[in-house]
């Protein structure tokens, strides 16, 4: 199998032994979920089950198990936790109109560093060493880059000298808090001078004792964020330019809208969004896990695995307590359907999906 890419031979094996089929990794199995009814099943009404996720010696190693996507179900409580926090603050720091000036002219400013000098913005300190964090975090992390310490727990007593994988981990581990913590640390300075800006990190900083946070916890959250925002965020808009170049009707169109609407003299906010339907209706599309852009370059094809806490059956497959589970979601975009989308305006000015073309694919 192709380290780099396994979720495609998962695809392959999907169609010859069907949508849930399992695996032996050495002493232990796995399960492999490839279909929408299955993930649906499984992954959304069973969740109270399968919200676990399976023993990780490297990630423990490198963050003590405090990583919110990688943390073990009730481990230090750092979903929950970060739930709580999420949940209090989205409201108040994912929203951006016109009255929010601060939040305006800060985006003006990334903005017009990013046009006129971009070297500002990406050669800081904390830009090249997030830079280089990720890359060791996911060097660490690689399939079948390192022995296999979770199915034979042995080799984690191999010497350093003989474990190159033990020296990534440290240097991971150092590189990841001295950002963390380092912008923890000021964002603390910051608040106990009375220079607030209104960022998230500082109404979890104020709150800690409410949400149960110490400093490690929100340090890794904090760090967490930074990590699946700029990962995220970088892949959506690879996809999206790619997508806008290779069908210039819908690029010509929201570029008209946006002229039209906006101009080029200010930023959209929020108080712009009804007014520029075309425009919402591909940023939904780049959004919506089961159309074009997730659907044809998802940003992580087989996501982080996951176990589950109980015992479950599914059409007649026998699922034992902690067993592992990938979700390939590259199956479920190449099989089903295949649809040709376009948008199609309503009488009320808004756009919806319209579907010319659907093509059942063999399974």
């Amino acid at each position: 199998m192709n380290k780099a890419v396994p979720d495609l031979r998962f695809t392959e094996w999907a169609r010859v032994y069907g949508d849930i089929y399992s695996l032996k990794i050495g002493p232990g199995t796995a399960i492999v979920i490839t279909s929408m009814e299955a993930v649906k099943e499984l992954m959304e009404k069973r969740s109270g089950s399968t919200v676990d996720r399976p023993p990780n010696y490297i990630a423990e190693n490198v963050t003590g198990g405090l990583n919110m996507v990688l943390a073990r179900y009730g481990k230090y409580r750092m979903a929950y936790l970060a739930e709580n926090c999420s949940c209090y603050s989205y409201s108040q720091y994912c929203h951006c109109t016109s009255s929010d000036t601060g939040k305006i002219a800060e985006s003006t400013q990334v903005m017009y560093d990013l046009l006129k000098t971009p070297e500002s913005r990406y050669e800081t300190h904390e830009a090249t060493t997030l830079f280089e964090a990720q890359h060791l975090w996911e060097l660490a992390l690689e399939p079948g880059a390192h022995p296999p310490v979770d199915i034979l727990p042995f080799l984690r007593h191999v010497p350093r000298r003989w474990a190159s994988g033990k020296a990534i981990c440290e240097k991971t581990r150092k590189t990841q808090r001295e950002l963390y913590f380092g912008l923890l640390d000021e964002c603390t300075e910051r608040l106990k001078r009375g220079e607030e800006n209104g960022c998230y990190m500082e109404e979890v900083n104020k709150r800690q004792d409410e949400f149960g946070l110490n400093r490690e916890l929100s340090g890794y959250l904090g760090g967490v964020m930074i990590e699946a925002g700029s990962d995220t965020t970088s892949s959506f808009l690879q996809s999206l330019i790619l997508l806008l170049i290779a069908f210039p009707d819908a690029q010509r169109k929201a570029h008209e809208e946006m002229d039209r609407v906006v101009g080029d003299q200010k930023a959209p906010t929020l108080d712009d969004a009804l007014l520029l339907p075309y425009i919402q209706a591909i940023i939904k599309e780049v959004y919506n896990s089961f159309l074009i852009t997730h659907r044809m370059r998802p940003v992580a094809s087989l996501a982080a695995p996951l176990a589950n806490l109980e015992v479950e059956t599914f059409r007649g497959h026998f699922i034992p307590e902690g067993l592992t589970i990938f979700v390939n979601t590259s199956h479920q975009k190449f099989s089903c359907i295949d649809i040709e989308i376009s948008f199609q305006r309503c009488q009320d000015g808004s756009y919806h999906l319209a579907i010319a073309e659907v093509k059942v694919l063999p399974a």
